[in-house]
Formats: structure tokens, sequence, C-alpha cells
């Protein structure tokens, strides 16, 4: 690859404490977004997003699926 420098990749160990305190800051950030927290332990957390009721979705399942068995 003429031109171009190879990628480095520079590892960096974080302590425990660091990487708590980097989820939880992610988290708080989702969770704003809407997020749900499900499950959390010291360097990972599961979350969920809830879905809402979206009126086009009923409207086209409406009209496509339920009017054609009246007409």
């Amino acid at each position: 690859m003429k031109g171009k420098s190879p990628v480095v990749e520079k590892k960096v160990e974080l302590t425990i404490e660091e990487r708590n305190q980097i989820l939880r800051e992610e988290i708080c950030k989702l969770s704003r977004l809407g997020y749900i927290l499900v499950q959390q332990d010291e360097v990972s957390a599961q979350l969920v997003l809830r879905k809402g009721f979206s009126c086009f979705l009923a409207v086209f399942l409406f009209v496509f699926f339920i009017i054609p068995f009246f007409v």
C-alpha cells in the first residue's frame, strides 16, 4: 500500500473503576434518549429501547388487511 501508513493500535489497559465510570456515563446518555436499563454488572450493561405505537403501521395494516375482507 504505497503512500498509506499502517494503522497502529495502541492498547490501553483501563482499571475496573475507569471502565465502570465510562459505563455509567454511557448509561446516563442512553437513558436520556429513552433506553431502559435491564441488566448491569461491573463492566457491561444491557439496555432496551421501548417501541411506541405507530399510526402509519396501524393505518397500513387496516387498509391492506382488514378492508379487503369486507369488499
